[in-house]
């Protein structure tokens, strides 16, 4: 995958026709304007963006991209802002000294476009070790519910400090090789949170392009065609589970990865938004976290895991 600082007005561009969602938020660049006469409503938004994304699946927040009101898909790239205007280590700065507590891994970046101003993209981890985060703005927690903005419950408030002591994997899928016309992909997973996880099941829903690569492990069990639902499609695949358990495969503790398996594309024109994973992992603690889900999206070979839970 791409590193954020490596991009180029040609990755804004591969995401458009991409709608928003739960983990992706697009706007315009006036909501970046943090020296300009709204500064203090802009930043206050700021951080309230920020914040929520944390406190619900983390994500990535555009800045400098149009979309469609009505369907939420981002359309182009606006004019962009000028250095006068933002700097990427002053909106990390905005955004780390109005947020309690401070959002860990927090990234800002800056993609100067052809015309020689810039886009933003700001990079939010998931709120796991320190959630919730409050904006110190108006002293209220706030979470992402899809492409909404919610204050959060007191009973939401308590279950997000809750978070680190639960089991949370993340998945991404890598292009590893392309030979022959034939593509080969690895899928990784990563323990998130310092829970030790033990045990965790892995369901696949692959479309009808994607096969196992011969002798990978582990074997996978088919349990039939699924149908999934996409924020913009439907589509039918082939569902496969795995369940992984101390006998199978070592302990996961934070931070480390582990490859799930390979995938194979012959037509090497895979299109990612059909195809899925969906995680339940559970550690020594005794609790079930809810399932998570990654639906990778490819385009213009630049693949987005947009996670999801």
């Amino acid at each position: 995958m791409k590193p954020l600082a490596e991009w180029t007005q040609a990755d804004l561009e591969a995401l458009i026709g991409t709608p928003e969602s739960l983990t992706v938020d697009f706007k315009q660049s006036e909501a970046i304007l943090i020296h300009g006469p709204a500064k203090e409503k802009v930043r206050a938004s700021l951080v309230k963006d920020i914040t929520a994304l944390a406190n619900a699946a983390g994500g990535r927040v555009y800045y400098g991209m149009r979309e469609d009101k009505t369907t939420n898909v981002a359309t182009e790239l606006d004019d962009g802002v000028t250095m006068d205007d933002a700097k990427a280590d002053v909106i990390a700065d905005i955004i780390t000294g109005n947020t309690e507590p401070q959002i860990v891994g927090l990234s800002v970046h800056e993609v100067r476009l052809n015309n020689g101003r810039y886009a933003f993209v700001i990079n939010v981890p998931q709120a796991i070790t320190l959630a919730p985060h409050q904006s110190r703005y108006d002293h209220v927690y706030y979470r992402r519910h899809d492409r909404k903005i919610l204050k959060m419950y007191d009973h939401e408030i308590k279950d997000l400090m809750r978070r680190s002591d639960e089991p949370l994997i993340t998945a991404d899928i890598l292009n590893v090789s392309n030979e022959g016309g034939v593509s080969f992909y690895q899928i990784r997973i990563e323990n998130m949170s310092p829970a030790l996880v033990k045990y965790f099941s892995v369901t696949l829903t692959l479309h009808d392009d994607l096969t196992f690569e011969e002798g990978s492990w582990p074997t996978w069990q088919y349990v039939g065609q699924a149908i999934e639902e996409d924020p913009d499609m439907r589509w039918a695949g082939k569902r496969y589970v795995y369940h992984f358990t101390p006998t199978s495969h070592q302990p996961l503790f934070k931070g480390q990865q582990h490859v799930l398996t390979t995938l194979v594309s012959k037509s090497g024109k895979t299109d990612f938004r059909q195809f899925s994973i969906r995680i339940a992992a559970h550690g020594f603690i005794g609790r079930w976290r809810g399932a998570v889900s990654v639906m990778p999206v490819y385009q213009q070979g630049v693949m987005h895991p947009w996670p999801e839970i």
